[in-house]
């Protein structure tokens, strides 16, 4: 009887091993790193301009994974030709690893794509994918991106028509979490709005390139109101005089056009903060008081609302 008891327990302690290995060999049949691959920005893209792209890389195998990320694109060749450029970009990944990298790659002049390839050190290809991006060769595109919590109250700013039509308005909504460390990650942007947002979110090497970005020709526009203490935060700095003189209830017409049956239809009633801004020249104002107000720094400007 005992015989019969052991022989089945080892029969059973040998089927589990079986699955087990089974269960190893089967894992190691996927490939050893997956990737994923993706823009801050979406699908949108402009030529010759560095699109900052996000490569995850997870560790699969048993094994510790060595290889090479290459990212192509296409330019123009002496010739009337194309030629392929190719950044190559070594990795190391360990089992069960998972390894974020932050990339900034010009997009071609001659194709709207990027192509991402993993090889491994033997030249076989464990991952690929191809970004296809909209760079709107028939109409002009303002790129407008957004720090703020209440997204919503800001759709207004997407898809208006400028010059006749000729340019067109498109919203991209950021946070702290994939604003970049790098200014060839704002080179997309034409304008940065800032609205009811704590900027002290924003790491000190962000807030740095986001003035190094301004500088260098990129508009700011900072909504304040209310919220002008958080929004403006640690930007205020040689822009805004601390502290804030205070908050006031003011009526602003929106013109005419905005008129349903009487003059005064179109009023509105905002809380606006009271800023002293050094250096700056009024562009808008309401009855004495100044609702924009634009500030130089370098070959850009900073727009300061004095309301939300």
């Amino acid at each position: 009887m005992k015989k019969r008891y052991y022989a089945v327990m080892f029969s059973l302690i040998l089927t589990l091993l079986c699955c087990c290995l089974t269960g190893f060999a089967a894992a190691d049949d996927g490939p050893p790193v997956t990737m994923e691959v993706s823009s801050i920005y979406g699908e949108i893209g402009k030529m010759g301009v560095h699109v900052p792209i996000t490569v995850k890389l997870y560790g699969q195998s048993s094994a510790v994974f060595d290889g090479t990320l290459a990212i192509q694109t296409l330019e123009n060749a002496a010739e009337q030709g194309t030629e392929v450029y190719e950044y190559l970009y070594p990795v190391t990944i360990s089992t069960g690893e998972t390894k974020e990298l932050q990339l900034y790659v010009p997009l071609g002049q001659r194709s709207s794509e990027i192509h991402v390839m993993l090889t491994d050190n033997s030249g076989m290809t464990v991952g690929a994918e191809t970004m296809f991006f909209d760079i709107s060769r028939d109409m002009g595109r303002l790129l407008i991106g957004v720090l703020a919590d209440r997204e919503e109250e800001l759709l207004y700013l997407d898809g208006a028509s400028l010059d006749y039509g000729m340019v067109q308005s498109k919203l991209v909504f950021l946070d702290a979490k994939v604003f970049p460390v790098d200014i060839r990650g704002l080179e997309m942007l034409d304008i940065l709005v800032i609205n009811h947002f704590e900027t002290d979110r924003l790491s000190d090497e962000q807030r740095t390139i986001l003035m190094a970005w301004v500088e260098d020709g990129g508009t700011l526009l900072l909504g304040t109101g209310a919220t002008a203490y958080s929004t403006l935060g640690p930007l205020a700095e040689g822009l805004v005089e601390l502290p804030i003189g205070g908050m006031f209830y003011t009526k602003v017409n929106l013109g005419t056009e905005y008129e349903e049956k009487a003059p005064g239809d179109s009023d509105i009633t905002m809380v606006c903060a009271e800023l002293e801004i050094s250096g700056g020249t009024v562009v808008e104002e309401n009855d004495g008081i100044p609702l924009l107000t634009m500030v130089e720094r370098g070959e850009g400007k900073i727009g300061i609302y004095c309301y939300d």
